[in-house]
């Protein structure tokens, strides 16, 4: 519920052609009377209020929860990252101890040939990532200089 503040209206002074009618008209008139508006609370603007409150802090506590999430899908897709990087690790130890075996020392010829094998499949697979790392530098070269992939150019 709104009322005025400042000088109190009633009904009955509000009456019709009373001069105190005519009174107030004319300070309002004259600037001399500023009505101000004062909100009056009711119990269902406590419920309210309260409501208001409660949902901001279910908000507050969802974003919490939100960020905490995130928080813990970071932390696992580093774990992931780690454990990927240590496998990768783990995998270039056992191919460098077949790199570094020297196969005049070995006199099984069946175990001679696998690891022979297994060196030159090694071999190739190290030159292929070295090629594929080189043409990925000289790609990013070009687009650096021109402006773009290869790709985006037109044919002549």
């Amino acid at each position: 519920m709104l009322r005025l503040s400042g000088a109190p209206i009633t009904a009955a002074k509000l009456g019709s052609g009373c001069q105190e009618a005519e009174e107030v008209a004319g300070l309002v008139a004259s600037g001399d009377y500023e009505p101000k508006i004062v909100e009056i609370g009711y119990p269902h603007n406590m419920a309210a209020d309260s409501l208001i409150s409660s949902n901001e802090k279910i908000l507050d506590l969802l974003s919490e929860s939100t960020t905490s999430r995130e928080k813990g899908h970071q932390i696992i897709e580093l774990r992931l990252q780690n454990e990927a990087k240590k496998l990768a690790f783990k995998e270039v130890k056992e191919e460098n101890k077949i790199l570094l075996k020297n196969l005049a020392s070995i006199d099984d010829v069946n175990i001679r040939e696998y690891i022979r094998s297994e060196q030159e499949r090694i071999i190739r697979k190290m030159r292929q990532e070295q090629q594929q790392q080189s043409s990925s530098v000289t790609q990013n070269l070009f687009g650096q200089y021109y402006g773009g992939s290869g790709a985006n150019l037109p044919y002549y």
